[in-house]
């Protein structure tokens, strides 16, 4: 049964993210992103070391999905797969306290796209 808050939390999509004050994602665009979720084990001397559970990329950027506090994106993997990443706050698995969601950081464009290099034609074109 989901509570009165779950209800009524709305849900806004995006065809673009803005990751940074450079950076700006739209539909189809490349990127890679640094980050992302991990396992955290206890090993017998008591250390907690980490084992990355990340989809670095690259990635194509489908869209932006806000739910509440969770900020997740949606992209297409280079394996041919769907994946999300998380982009909002770090959060642990309710069910699996050991894996903690945390965020994908650092997210930054790969090559550039076809508008993108003509209208750097088209500038350069235009200054002469």
């Amino acid at each position: 049964m989901r509570s009165e808050k779950e209800k009524e939390m709305r849900v806004e999509r995006s065809s673009y993210y803005k990751a940074s004050e450079r950076v700006t994602l739209t539909a189809g665009m490349k990127f890679r992103a640094a980050g992302g979720p991990y396992y955290e084990c206890r090993n017998s001397n008591g250390s907690v070391s980490r084992l990355r559970m990340r989809d670095s990329g690259p990635l194509r950027f489908l869209e932006y999905e806000r739910a509440g506090e969770r900020e997740t994106l949606l992209a297409y993997s280079q394996d041919g797969g769907f994946t999300t990443l998380n982009v909002g706050k770090a959060y642990r698995n309710r069910d699996l306290p050991s894996f903690v969601n945390a965020p994908y950081r650092n997210i930054r464009r790969v090559g550039s796209t076809k508008r993108q290099r003509a209208a750097k034609r088209a500038d350069r074109g235009a200054k002469k």
